[in-house]
């Protein structure tokens, strides 16, 4: 166990649901938080750079403030 995560930031939704189907749900501690975030490929054109930028920033700097 690596006592220092403090997030999992997934790269979009498809890496979220792969980990959720490839890591049993009870090793996983609750302090660690774990946060969908939008894919920053070019090819997830729904949302602009700025918004992935923005969703990204502030789920790293929640992280950071634990």
């Amino acid at each position: 166990v690596h006592t220092e995560i403090r997030l999992l930031a997934f790269n979009g939704r498809k890496a979220e649901v792969i980990f959720r189907q490839l890591v049993a749900a009870d090793y996983l501690d609750d302090s660690v938080t774990r946060a969908g975030l939008p894919s920053t490929s070019p090819a997830y054109a729904a949302m602009p750079f700025s918004g992935k930028l923005s969703a990204w920033r502030e789920a790293l700097l929640a992280a950071l403030a634990q």
